[in-house]
């Protein structure tokens, strides 16, 4: 795909869902990560300025990586940071993260961090009455880290399984 093409279908993105934020008028907006903040940013700055803004960042972003990232992104990172101030919750998935993504707008202050773990709830945690086929086969696709995820208890957890379960990375 093209930059025109890429950048078009990023304009119907943001152009559908501020549309729907104003046609459904919610009294609270959840976006995840820089590059979802337009629509949100939008509808609480002309439309519903009451209405709660709930950021939650599932990764974490370093500024060199921004400074190398598409312009757009760039570009909303900038407008973002307008809006930490006003917003209800700001939240990563650990404390690491929280404390680099902190320091790295100081000396803007996040009014209310939360730390919102990458892990299920222990509510979806069931005791399961027939057993599946086995081995159950579990792909992972995306980052790995042994400081900032649980990479280390999901092998030791697999290596207790004893073969019942294989990991894929």
């Amino acid at each position: 795909m093209g930059a025109i093409e890429r950048y078009w279908n990023y304009c119907k993105f943001y152009m559908g869902c501020t549309f729907l934020l104003i046609k459904k008028r919610p009294a609270k907006v959840l976006y995840f990560e820089t590059i979802s903040a337009l629509p949100a940013w939008l509808y609480k700055k002309f439309f519903q300025p009451n209405s709660m803004l709930l950021i939650h960042y599932h990764e974490y972003t370093t500024i060199a990586e921004y400074n190398k990232s598409m312009k757009l992104a760039k570009f909303f990172f900038r407008l973002e940071k307008k809006i930490y101030k006003d917003s209800a919750w700001l939240s990563h998935t650990n404390k690491v993260r929280m404390q680099k993504f902190a320091n790295d707008i100081l000396p803007l202050i996040i009014p209310h961090p939360y730390i919102l773990p990458n892990y299920p709830p222990a509510s979806w945690k069931s005791v399961v009455s027939e057993p599946c086929g086995q081995p159950v086969k579990i792909v992972y696709t995306g980052a790995v880290s042994l400081d900032t995820m649980y990479t280390k208890e999901f092998v030791n957890w697999v290596l207790a399984q004893e073969g019942r379960v294989i990991w894929d990375i």
